[in-house]
């Protein structure tokens, strides 16, 4: 390269750096105000950035005052092969710059709690469909994954316990567990995730700019959604949440009743939960109940397994059954409850007055 190029390229690449830094500060700035802190890798990039500017801007002041101006004709050898020197280095750390600008990351929220436990049930039964879980959990190939079947057969509970058991040696940034009512509004999940997210709220915002808002911050994050009990697909797009394009360590999992949902909420896989099998439904009911009347009486055993059958092995029903029958110590009273039972039989999910008339 000519004496002169070196200084050309030097100004020619400055630019295309300086247009790159102001494209990270605008970035920097908008996440500073959705209350996110910039990772020291960008700050420390951007020091560099403005120090090779200064360095740059300094090398073209000698060479204007100096060289360019004596018509190319250099007054001093030595102090021409000085500055040239001086400004290939700058070239090659300039360039260095450039290449190093692809952050995948710009900021961090350092006040977000990476997960918060939530109070659970026992899973008796469900290690080998919770297993199944971890497993496709950590696959960077699956984004959305979908965990169907009928009401009461554990769905919240196994997702419960995959977000307390969340593996610490995964990348992802934050787990936010939201649970979902029936008739759900879509202010109500912007505002669960707002607060997760340790996000200022205003009500005065629209549903728009709320979800550009959690979009662009969740877009910074390597972020794993809990989503429990959904009855009917969610659009990602009204909410604000990004929809991960895999291979990715951003992951939705979801539990819902019906395998449609999970098709409509474009699940990379579908995890089906079983009812309990017969042995692994009775451990459940015994270890939630905690009574030594079971083992006292070889009448009440028979007739708490009865008990069991007619609750379907459902993990909800016998949970709440055990905590109803958990006072009873007569013979008669676990008939009485057998024979309402067989009666009323509305499962899935037995009503509250049910339960009520057993515990009386």
């Amino acid at each position: 390269m000519t004496y002169e190029g070196t200084f050309s390229s030097l100004a020619n690449e400055v630019g295309q750096l300086k247009g790159k830094s102001v494209d990270v500060k605008r970035e920097v700035e908008a996440a500073e105000r959705d209350g996110l802190t910039p990772r020291r890798e960008v700050l420390g990039w951007l020091n560099s950035v403005q120090n090779m500017e200064d360095e740059a801007k300094s090398i073209e002041g000698i060479y204007d005052q100096k060289i360019k101006c004596l018509c190319s004709f250099p007054f001093n050898v030595c102090s021409a092969y000085r500055l040239r020197n001086r400004a290939e280095a700058a070239l090659a750390t300039i360039r260095e710059l450039k290449q190093s600008a692809e952050f995948t990351k710009l900021a961090d929220n350092l006040n977000l709690t990476r997960s918060i436990k939530m109070p659970n049930t026992k899973t008796i039964g469900m290690d080998k469909v919770f297993e199944e879980l971890q497993r496709h959990g950590k696959d960077d190939s699956l984004s959305v994954i979908g965990i169907h079947g009928m009401g009461g057969v554990g769905k919240t509970a196994l997702l419960r316990r995959f977000n307390n058991d969340f593996p610490s040696e995964t990348e992802a940034d934050v787990v936010i567990f939201h649970e979902l009512s029936i008739d759900y509004k879509l202010e109500e999940v912007q505002k669960s995730l707002f607060d997760r997210l340790s996000l200022t709220w205003q009500d005065e915002v629209t549903h728009r700019d709320r979800a550009t808002k959690l979009f662009r911050v969740l877009s910074t994050l390597n972020f794993v959604l809990l989503l429990d009990n959904l009855w009917e697909p969610l659009n990602y797009q009204v909410i604000g949440i990004p929809l991960p394009a895999a291979p990715s360590k951003c992951k939705i999992i979801f539990t819902t009743r019906t395998e449609d949902t999970c098709s409509h909420m474009g699940t990379d896989k579908m995890i089906k939960v079983e009812c309990l099998e017969e042995e692994a439904a009775w451990n459940l009911f015994r270890n939630s109940a905690r009574m030594d009347a079971i083992d006292a009486d070889k009448n009440i055993l028979f007739e708490a397994r009865d008990l069991v059958k007619e609750c379907g092995v459902l993990p909800a029903a016998l949970i709440v059954l055990a905590q109803a029958m958990a006072h009873k110590k007569t013979w008669e009273e676990w008939i009485h409850a057998l024979r309402i039972m067989k009666d009323v039989h509305q499962l899935p999910g037995m009503t509250n007055n049910v339960f009520s008339i057993l515990r009386n």
